[in-house]
């Protein structure tokens, strides 16, 4: 997940650079309302989660407090106060330092496969969910989930983010049709 937030992170930083060029500041603020929203609070901070009453391992829990300061910075020129307030809290500030002079984040490397195979994890997510719902199949309840991939174009990356957020058993490849299995594209 810190792997695929990086690249996310820096393809949107690339976006921002060129709305703010060509002075599309309601398109820079919906780029990082989507990147705050949509992908870190909702698919990255979920995806990282450690399961209840264990600790998160210190190396995912500093590349986040960076995501999150690379994120305040991105915010500060539409919400000041608040960003530069939550900035001061995350970490000693000497006297004097602010937001305001920080550096932005500049864009870094971006691998548009890996963006590509998130997204088609975040997909298959939904479609599991779904499922669920239309089934009236508990939560709580662990399911196994067929993948018939005849193009063999099934990339096992993200699998254990599938199986924790889909809240599966297992993730089990087949060529066959499942009987009685529920299926989705």
């Amino acid at each position: 997940a810190t792997e695929w937030f990086e690249h996310k992170i820096n393809n949107a930083i690339a976006e921002l650079e060129d709305h703010y060029g060509k002075y599309r500041i309601s398109d820079c603020l919906m780029t990082l309302y989507r990147l705050f929203w949509d992908e870190f609070s909702a698919w990255y901070l979920e995806s990282i989660k450690p399961a209840y009453g264990r600790p998160i391992d210190a190396l995912t829990r500093n590349r986040t407090l960076q995501f999150l300061d690379m994120l305040i910075r991105m915010l500060h020129p539409f919400m000041p106060f608040i960003t530069e307030h939550i900035w001061q809290l995350m970490a000693e500030r000497e006297a004097g330092q602010s937001i305001m002079v920080s550096p932005m984040p500049k864009a870094g490397r971006t691998d548009p496969e890996i963006l590509s195979r998130f997204e088609d994890l975040k997909v298959a997510v939904t479609a599991v969910r779904n499922v669920r719902k239309e089934n009236n199949l508990p939560a709580k309840e662990s399911l196994k989930l067929y993948v018939r991939d005849q193009n063999h174009s099934y990339d096992k990356r993200f699998e254990s983010i599938l199986v924790k957020l889909g809240i599966l058993d297992q993730v089990e490849e087949t060529m066959e049709k499942m009987e009685g299995a529920v299926s989705f594209r």
